[in-house]
């Protein structure tokens, strides 16, 4: 016979802590009175920290932002964004009518399949802002990040007030719904300011308005000029557009907007070493460089473009293929793996070859690399290399700036080897 017993314990729910039954009302604290007197009282704008599921997509993995990171990164966003057109308006009034009157904060990105969300907008009256929990006013740009996408919803907010000119429309008509399959390099040899732009008109738009604000006239004029001669037209017919519908349509100077938001980020961003931008799981892993770049913009000295040289000749010659370098990548794979990849051409076809090291970095940010092996590819390339290879192997190399994030959108960090004299070279971050 077995017997089955069975128990019973009564608990009490605490449900003073969920949503709709207690859990959205709380003693306010130091966090929501800033977001009273700062946000709310002057411009009539909700700063929402505490966790509400039904503010955000059901269907993603989020969490809450960190408390410690709420004032910082809204006092960020009311100096860069609200005070430069307060500034230029002469006013509150302008921001107060039309800035979304609620702003949701979330602590981590939203991920779909084509990347990260970093914000959204509902109606002109909402954003939800992402990635809270990163926010580090000394890291430029990521703040960029986050300022450019305000910017951007801000700007729809205002072409959905007074609508910019149709001719906007009619000057890159190549718009797709898979922008997100063609890199930012290639959209901006379109005349599009990012591959996001190429989506519709009003978000080439409104990508257009971010960018000149967010980057600055040099940054935006440097991002212009290294263009094609068709592409550079476009933008330029772009950017007059903007700095029309502005003095037209709100009556305001775009361009001394677009100095005072300068203005206000230079008095926050603090230039950085180069470790705190370059690196595995940062906000760059790759360091390129290409003979082809051109000397003022990628230099390079005579003993390392020796060695590429070389390198170039033995590839072409190996094994009578014809093959091309392209060029060279170095990529942080782990906390302690770099790749060394040999990028090269079979005709027009690329391929790359992998060669991987581990590595160590002092206090002095001088990095050791060890070889330790190579791919099929690499195999196959390795008798041809073998001189750039036993160069990174021999050498400890010293980073730094040749133009870091706060100066330009290209930003550059140079390696200088530490035991052999005249060989340096210049890589551009991706």
């Amino acid at each position: 016979m077995i017997t089955v017993c069975a128990c019973t314990k009564k608990e009490t729910l605490d449900e003073s802590t969920l949503l709709g039954l207690g859990g959205d009302t709380w003693t306010k604290g130091a966090i929501d009175k800033w977001a009273y007197d700062s946000m709310t009282k002057p411009y009539n704008i909700e700063v929402k920290y505490r966790w509400d599921p039904w503010e955000v997509a059901l269907d993603a993995t989020l969490v809450p932002p960190e408390e410690s990171k709420v004032i910082p990164a809204m006092s960020i966003v009311k100096q860069i964004w609200i005070e430069p057109y307060n500034a230029e308006t002469g006013s509150e009034t302008f921001i107060k009518k039309y800035a979304p009157k609620h702003f949701v904060l979330v602590g981590s990105p939203q991920y779909e399949f084509n990347g990260e969300i970093l914000a959204t907008a509902e109606g002109g009256n909402k954003i939800v802002m992402f990635v809270i929990n990163r926010f580090d006013k000394n890291n430029i740009v990521e703040l960029r990040r986050m300022l450019h996408t305000i910017q951007h919803e801000f700007a729809h907010i205002l072409h959905q007030n007074i609508l910019y000119p149709q001719e906007f429309k009619t000057i890159t008509p190549g718009y797709t719904s898979t922008w997100f399959n063609i890199s930012k390099a290639d959209a901006q040899s379109r005349g599009f300011v990012t591959n996001y732009a190429m989506d519709n008109p009003d978000d080439d738009f409104v990508e257009t308005v971010a960018t000149m604000l967010i980057e600055g006239k040099p940054r935006f004029d440097e991002l212009v000029n290294a263009q094609n001669t068709t592409a550079q037209s476009a933008l330029r017919r772009k950017e007059q557009i903007v700095v029309d519908y502005y003095k037209k349509a709100w009556n305001i100077d775009f361009y001394s907007l677009q100095t005072r938001t300068q203005q206000a980020l230079s008095k926050i961003a603090v230039t950085q070493p180069p470790p705190f931008y370059l690196g595995f799981d940062k906000i760059y892993t790759s360091a390129l460089f290409s003979a082809a770049a051109g000397s003022s913009f990628l230099p390079a000295s005579a003993n390392f473009l020796t060695i590429y040289n070389n390198a170039a000749t033995a590839i072409n010659a190996l094994g009578g293929f014809g093959l091309t370098l392209d060029y060279i990548e170095v990529e942080f794979t782990t906390a302690n793996i770099l790749s060394l990849k040999v990028h090269f051409l079979d005709g027009t076809d690329p391929y790359e070859a992998i060669f991987s090291y581990t590595f160590t970095k002092d206090a002095n940010n001088v990095y050791d690399f060890t070889y330790v092996t190579e791919d099929a590819n690499g195999e196959f390339l390795k008798s041809a290399v073998q001189p750039l290879l036993n160069y990174y192997s021999n050498n400890t190399f010293k980073l730094d700036w040749f133009l870091d994030p706060n100066v330009t959108i290209y930003p550059r960090v140079t390696f200088t080897p530490q035991q052999t004299v005249n060989a340096s070279f210049t890589t551009l971050l991706k």
